[in-house]
């Protein structure tokens, strides 16, 4: 039925704009039901076992494993390892000086292909100690020299890492103590002004690891009552009040992504993964990714952020990824095959899940045309994957204020319905052949 302009100075299609539009925002790009990370600390991982563990990940060339199941999983790595045999951890300096390791080069290429995405702090200090802001500062310099940016900060080890940020006991975010007498002294291990300017915008924090499978949905009694929970009833209880306060949906507190407010007074974006910390092994990736993990997390079109260690496992002189692991991977190999699963590094589906809960658009229709016309908050390439269901792709067009976006039709998913997208271009593991081709020889 046509709505009548309410007066002769208003626009018509300002008022169709105001109707009821057959346009929707899927939750994911097309045509998957769910969304999925793996996000793996790097300890206990040598460079060798990092490159075995890759080739198997990231191509589907036949490995010592067997074919790679192609996936666009990404990793961690340190700038910085503290205690004896620094060559065997995947770190971008030599132990702490300032010189480049041996894997200077490779962590740079990997970096700017894509799968390198996260830092695990500035190093690996446990149990030896020895952060200080100059080494951060030497990081920060080195990087932006070489043109390189990270956007995902992890949080790491024992009391010994006092880079940690937003934890009871680090200093990485704060930039002042006090001490008996009320003085007032700078903290020789803040670098949050650094970090930020390194272009990091994603953190976890311990506080950040959950057990319920898959964010961003409703939770509901199953996540409530589960047997883990009744057998430590207080730790129940307060997680209970914490949902309570936050709220059930899924912005509430089972959302995937919420605002942190830091010490030093910046805030950070964390973000939930889902793990236990007394289950991180690769071997415990066989139960993550089981058929039944995978087909709650399709039914319940939810999206999740693996806590896991891909190096460190039961047998350490098994295969680089165990083999109920390898299993649970081709498991996710096959939901995304089938459309199902939508798996990429985490920096990227972090980014994704932002924009898609911050974008904000109009929907304008005339005879000519459907015109979805987003607000200019976001760069172009930061929209890839957005995906919105309407009635006749061929009509449909997408603008990013006043620039035209290029879109793809897509047939019908399992809702019934058609869809246009921003283009997805996967990454491409191809510009790492030199290194996933060859066995590097041991140092």
């Amino acid at each position: 039925k046509k709505i009548e302009p309410a007066c002769e100075d208003v626009p018509e299609d300002f008022v169709r704009s105001l109707m009821t539009s057959p346009v929707a925002l899927k939750l994911y790009p097309y045509p998957y039901r769910c969304a999925l990370s793996i996000c793996s600390d790097l300890d206990f991982v040598t460079p060798h076992d990092f490159l075995a563990i890759h080739r198997f990940l990231n191509t589907t060339h036949q490995t010592s494993m067997g074919p790679g199941v192609g996936l666009e999983i990404g990793d961690s790595f340190w700038m910085y390892a503290a205690g004896p045999h620094p060559e065997q951890r995947l770190a971008y300096f030599d132990g702490l000086e300032p010189r480049e390791g041996p894997w200077a080069g490779m962590i740079r290429d990997f970096i700017r292909a894509g799968f390198l995405d996260c830092l695990h702090t500035y190093g690996d200090f446990h149990q030896y100690g020895g952060f200080r802001r100059e080494l951060a500062v030497q990081g920060v310099r080195q990087f932006h020299d070489q043109g390189l940016r990270l956007d995902v900060w992890t949080n790491h080890g024992d009391r010994h890492n006092f880079q940690n940020i937003d934890e009871p006991w680090s200093l990485g975010d704060v930039m002042h103590t006090r001490s008996a007498n009320g003085e007032t002294f700078q903290t020789v291990e803040y670098h949050m002004d650094l970090t930020r300017a390194l272009g990091i915008v994603f953190c976890w924090r311990s506080v950040d690891l959950t057990q319920v499978w898959g964010q961003g949905r409703p939770l509901g009694p199953a996540d409530v009552m589960t047997r883990e929970r009744l057998r430590h009833p207080r730790t129940h209880l307060r997680w209970l009040r914490r949902q309570l306060r936050e709220g059930w949906g899924a912005d509430g507190a089972n959302a995937l992504l919420k605002p942190v407010q830091l010490r030093d007074g910046s805030s950070l974006i964390s973000f939930a993964r889902y793990g236990r910390f007394s289950q991180d092994r690769a071997d415990d990736l066989e139960h993550v990714l089981s058929e039944s993990h995978l087909s709650q997390l399709v039914r319940q079109e939810g999206v999740a952020v693996i806590y896991t260690h891909l190096g460190k496992r039961c047998r350490p002189n098994g295969p680089p990824i165990p083999t109920g692991a390898q299993a649970g991977l081709r498991r996710l190999a096959r939901a995304v095959g089938r459309g199902q699963a939508f798996v990429t590094t985490t920096s990227r589906l972090l980014t994704y899940c932002h924009v898609r809960g911050q974008v904000r658009y109009t929907v304008r229709e005339d005879h000519e045309a459907l015109r979805i016309v987003l607000e200019p908050e976001f760069e172009p390439h930061e929209l890839a994957g957005l995906t919105w269901y309407v009635e006749s792709p061929k009509r449909a067009r997408v603008f990013l204020g006043e620039r035209e976006l290029e879109i793809r039709a897509n047939p019908v998913d399992h809702t019934g319905r058609a869809s246009v997208s921003v283009p997805w271009a996967p990454l491409d593991p191809r510009r790492l052949d030199q290194y996933l081709n060859v066995p590097m020889p041991r140092l």
